[in-house]
């Protein structure tokens, strides 16, 4: 059992002071005052919600007997590092996102791969829309809590029985922005990170992603020196790997962030997986760019409450009796995203409290290894 006393605390939805929450692996009860047992932090919240990530990473080097999954547990690393400890998985394989699933240093759901009846990543299941039903069917029964749909024509998304995410691609990549559907609930996930850097103008203005090497080793290549030399390999480079995109390519959910409901229809997401973008960094970087449009409050709730919502099956994004014991613990009281990532010092998932400072050391350690590994 472990007791944490805040004197500022954010449920997800509410403002509190002075209270002590306990609990294991799930909240048990949340109390006034300062327990004697507790450890007093000056600002609690949920733990964060990525609402969309791709968590499959890949390896240069044959896989290691030991570590088949070695860029995945980076994955979960940098999810940890950056106070992220809840993940939507929407485009890992099968056998990934059942690994995901089941392992403990963060609480993943994922739909196990993407269903499209026009197919252009390697982990869609290809499928018409007769046989839709029963592919849904088969996922859920191997742990998809969700589905994610590509191109699917003459269905009615309403009838399936838990979230829908609808997403798009272009020329085998996925084209960020993406709504969640369930029954008659939507929800717009904008990813404006993950656009901003779509086209390559836009990639190189990424900022230093080499610390997730181990889980994307192309993400070495993205260490922003900024020299015009630099800037000039680089275009070159990333025009062949990434052909010609266009801004024209993204369809516009910004737009829905300006809406009278923004305070409880925008998920965030770092869009981890795209080009240039790293895990748990993503998360803030999208958080001050929502932050600019609908203030700090609302913003925590893209990450917390509205995915909570969003995705029951996390049991997440709030503070409360019976949702997993998953907190971030600040040395101050923050007013602004910034403030809040400078403030972190420690998180809570599944009721097992770790230092910030321990987690980027395995991060470092993780980067190290694949270090090694590399030819």
């Amino acid at each position: 059992m472990i007791e944490l006393h805040a004197e500022h605390l954010f449920t997800g939805e509410i403002w509190m002071t002075d209270v002590t929450v306990v609990g294991d692996r799930y909240i048990k009860y949340i109390s006034s005052g300062k327990t004697r047992n507790a450890i007093s932090f000056p600002l609690v919240l949920p733990g964060f919600v990525d609402a969309g990530a791709n968590a499959e990473g890949y390896l240069e080097t044959p896989v290691q007997n030991d570590t088949p999954f070695f860029p995945e547990e980076a994955f979960v690393g940098l999810c940890r590092a950056h106070g992220v400890t809840s993940v939507v998985d929407i485009g890992s394989s099968c056998n990934v996102g059942h690994w995901l699933i089941s392992q403990e240093k963060l609480n993943v759901v994922s739909s196990l791969g993407r269903i499209s009846s026009l197919p252009s990543l390697r982990y869609d299941f290809d499928v018409s829309a007769d046989e839709l039903l029963n592919l849904v069917a088969g996922l859920r029964k191997l742990g998809a809590t969700f589905v994610t749909l590509g191109e699917i024509s003459d269905f009615d998304i309403t009838v399936l029985p838990c979230p829908v995410i609808r997403s798009h691609s272009r020329q085998g990549m996925v084209i960020p922005g993406f709504i969640v559907q369930h029954g008659a609930s939507k929800w717009v996930c904008p990813q404006l990170a993950a656009c901003s850097l779509w086209t390559v103008d836009g990639m190189l203005k990424a900022s230093d992603a080499s610390l997730g090497r181990a889980y994307l080793p192309h993400l070495k290549h993205f260490t922003g020196e900024g020299s015009f030399m630099f800037r000039r390999i680089a275009r070159d480079i990333l025009s062949k790997l990434y052909g010609d995109r266009k801004t024209d390519d993204l369809t516009d959910l910004s737009c829905a962030i300006t809406k009278g409901d923004r305070d409880h229809n925008i998920l965030a997401s770092s869009g981890a997986g795209a080009a240039g973008i790293m895990p748990g960094a993503g998360l803030w970087t999208e958080l001050k760019m929502l932050e600019q449009r609908i203030g700090f409050e609302s913003a925590l709730r893209t990450c917390t409450s509205n995915t909570g919502a969003a995705f029951p099956s996390l049991n997440a994004g709030f503070i409360k009796p019976e949702f997993r014991m998953d907190l971030l613990l600040c040395s101050e009281r923050a007013g602004s995203i910034s403030q809040l990532e400078s403030e972190l010092v420690a998180i809570v998932i599944g009721g097992v409290l770790s230092s910030i400072a321990d987690e980027k050391e395995a991060v470092l350690n993780h980067c190290l290894i694949a270090d090694g590994r590399s030819l």
